[in-house]
């Protein structure tokens, strides 16, 4: 979910058509991994007869380690290769620069449907969940 979004709000944000159909091209591939994963996760959801509360405590662990482990993993790469040559010299600088640039066009509802669809709440709980939810998702990922 966080790699398919940060991909699509990148592609949006990006004015160089080469780079923009890679990018477009790696999120449509992480997109694929997603269903890939849900795929399994349904079939193992049945055999560990795993439920709602369970799988939303391991949604809230994943996301809580989403912004801090997995952002800061590739942010760090980032700014070393960086170092010295157009970026700032420190990764939360790296860090500030790279949210400002993709808050605007960050698809925070999809994020939200995302990560809420192992849940498989009712559709019409999930409708009126996602807006509300967005909205916090985006305040709470990037600021």
């Amino acid at each position: 979910m966080g790699t398919t979004t940060y991909y699509q709000a990148l592609c949006a944000s990006c004015d160089e058509p080469v780079l923009r159909d890679l990018i477009w091209r790696i999120r449509c591939d992480e997109l694929r991994h997603y269903k890939h994963f849900y795929a399994y996760f349904l079939r193992y959801r049945e055999q560990e007869r795993l439920r709602r509360p369970q799988i939303l405590a391991a949604l809230v662990r994943r996301i809580a380690d989403m912004r801090h482990n997995d952002a800061g993993v590739g942010l760090r790469h980032a700014a070393t290769w960086f170092a010295g040559r157009v970026a700032p010299a420190s990764t939360a600088q790296t860090r500030r620069r790279l949210f400002e640039l993709v808050r605007v066009n960050y698809p925070a509802q999809l994020a939200v449907r995302m990560a809420l669809k192992p849940l498989q709440l009712p559709p019409g709980l999930l409708h009126r969940a996602i807006p509300p939810l967005a909205a916090i998702a985006r305040s709470a990922i990037l600021r």
